[in-house]
């Protein structure tokens, strides 16, 4: 109960996902050694408290697919203008959700009830999020790549010209990059940066 009345902004949900694995797999545990045991009453707590971590563990994906850290404002709104819903954003900033609840008060229940049945609105948003991040990961590379690149400049030996020394690794860069951007160009999530 505490992950589901706990706020959603602070959730981590890869924490989350695997608490969650492990805590039904010790209560699969847990139960079949009562049923063995053949104590009915520790058999049934054991099972229903089973029963509520496979029904909270329907909620997992949700909560992944939201916490994606590619998520953007822009993404937020989107889910919005899809859902109807009020949404700026659940990852770190504000949502509103009516009157009654203000944006540092959303619950993990709040979010669920909100956004489990728009799952599959969610789910396209997310995968977006997610290839945009993956872009834009590649783009911050490749810049602090050529930013941190130190151009050897001598003489030439014969005219006394300036020459670039370490062409091998510009070279290198330019056709790593190259591969790089050709894969950004040709996806459909390339978009947002053009």
């Amino acid at each position: 109960r505490a992950w589901a009345e706990q706020r959603f902004q602070t959730i981590d949900a890869t924490e989350l996902e695997s608490f969650v694995e492990n805590c039904k797999v010790v209560m699969e545990r847990v139960y079949r050694t009562f049923q063995r045991l053949r104590l009915p009453e520790m058999s049934s707590l054991a099972h229903d408290t089973l029963n509520d971590i496979r029904q909270f563990r329907k909620d997992v994906p949700l909560v992944l697919l939201l916490r994606e850290p590619g998520m953007r404002s822009r993404h937020w709104e989107d889910l919005g203008n899809r859902t109807s819903l009020i949404l700026v954003s659940l990852a770190s900033e504000h949502v509103e959700a009516g009157d009654d609840a203000s944006p540092a008060e959303l619950t993990l229940d709040d979010v669920r009830r909100m956004l489990q049945p728009h799952i599959t609105q969610v789910a396209e948003i997310s995968e977006k999020a997610s290839r945009e991040y993956a872009i834009e990961k590649a783009l911050m590379k490749m810049r602090q790549d050529w930013e941190s690149l130190a151009l050897i400049v001598g003489v030439h030996q014969t005219g006394g010209r300036k020459v670039i020394r370490n062409l091998e690794q510009v070279f290198a860069l330019l056709e790593e990059h190259d591969s790089i951007m050709h894969g950004v160009l040709n996806s459909a999530y390339r978009l947002h940066f053009e």
